[in-house]
């Protein structure tokens, strides 16, 4: 169970890394239009999308978006040159390849050859990271299989409970799960590999067990002692305070065993952080209200007199302990508003008081957290 926690931290690290260093222009929004912003805050541009222009890849050395005017949908380049015009939708695949929607079906377009290699005629298909890249679950009337790059299909169709990808004894391996224990097994060619057909006492089921471990703060005897239990029913931490400290939550419920000891404490309807590894004060309780967003990212909001800011964590050496210490930034409290750009995202949107939309990225040079904005609205907001 370690190493998948291990395994899904590396991964969120690794888009992490690719959303802070690939975007040469981002969205950002006006007040009435989407238009696109570099990084030092030149608009390439002007606002004059309908809705925000949806990164797809790079192809030919150039960005491509999902653009949307008047209710039509074209895919276009950097320089707003079309790409595009004769689908619904646009998806993101891997480059050559694009997911395009017609008249609600899916299929696949190959940018290279300007042909559409898989006609649209799925309900559903997707890749994603946890998957592969290369393959794509598909559906059709309500069952499900997984398909090549070229369309062939790979796994009988069925209704499957879930479709995943895992390493066995050094390969990968197709793992189609139905709704009880039962599940098969199919090589990357679509063999099924029936040895390895087991209950779910097995060692393979074990080995694919999805289940996430979430955490929860207990309060027990009074109120100073408190522990952490996963949802295993595993005790990670127990303490009794030696300060007057009442807790009342945790930040996360989910994440990592270290930043499960992460805690959220009151003083005069006051909220800050408290680190129950060192019994330490990671911040005053100096924000009206402390909370994590639905991200796969360790995103925290703080809200103060009803502007928002943004929290992130760093780490501090201790000579004489194994573990961290948590150290927290925050970013100027001045948005009106931030949230994912939708459940689960990466993405997180930050609107200002003047309507302005924007994102945002880590530069690891100043170790600040900086905005896609016009140069005159970072200005004017001293961002």
């Amino acid at each position: 169970m370690v190493f998948r926690i291990m395994i899904k931290q590396f991964c969120i690290a690794g888009l992490l890394l690719l959303s802070n260093t690939i975007f040469s222009q981002v969205p950002f929004y006006d007040g009435s239009s989407w238009g696109l912003v570099a990084r030092d805050g030149t608009v390439l541009t002007k606002p004059s999308y309908d809705s925000i222009p949806k990164f797809l890849g790079r192809h030919k050395g150039q960005d491509i978006f999902k653009v949307v005017v008047k209710d039509t949908v074209f895919l276009v380049d950097q320089f707003k040159n079309c790409i595009l015009t004769s689908y619904d939708d646009y998806g993101v695949l891997r480059s050559p390849l694009i997911r395009v929607k017609k008249h609600n079906k899916y299929g696949i377009y190959n940018l290279n050859t300007n042909e559409c290699i898989v006609k649209p005629k799925y309900d559903m298909l997707k890749s994603d990271y946890s998957f592969s890249d290369l393959l794509y679950k598909v559906e059709l009337k309500g069952k499900k299989s997984v398909i090549n790059k070229e369309g062939k299909k790979l796994i009988p169709w069925d209704e499957y409970k879930k479709i995943e990808l895992e390493n066995f004894e050094g390969k990968q391996y197709i793992i189609a799960r139905f709704s009880g224990d039962e599940f098969l097994v199919y090589d990357m060619d679509g063999k099924e590999k029936t040895k390895f057909f087991t209950s779910s006492r097995g060692e393979l089921f074990n080995l694919f067990d999805d289940r996430d471990i979430t955490y929860e703060l207990k309060l027990y005897d009074d109120k100073k002692n408190y522990e952490v239990k996963d949802s295993w029913g595993k005790t990670l931490f127990k303490t009794q305070l030696t300060t007057p400290v009442v807790l009342d939550r945790l930040l996360y419920s989910e994440r990592s065993e270290r930043m499960a000891l992460v805690t959220i404490y009151k003083e005069s309807d006051k909220e800050g952080l408290f680190d129950l590894m060192y019994e330490e004060k990671i911040t005053e309780a100096a924000y009206d209200t402390l909370y994590a967003l639905k991200s796969p990212l360790e995103r925290n909001v703080v809200r103060r007199n009803g502007l928002y800011g943004m929290m992130w964590f760093d780490e501090k050496e201790d000579p004489d302990y194994e573990a961290k210490h948590v150290i927290v930034n925050v970013t100027p409290i001045i948005f009106s508003k931030i949230a994912t750009l939708y459940e689960n995202s990466f993405d997180i949107l930050f609107e200002l008081p003047n309507g302005y939309k924007c994102f945002n990225y880590y530069d690891k040079e100043t170790k600040e957290m900086k905005f896609y904005l016009p140069t005159v609205i970072q200005k004017k907001y001293n961002l």
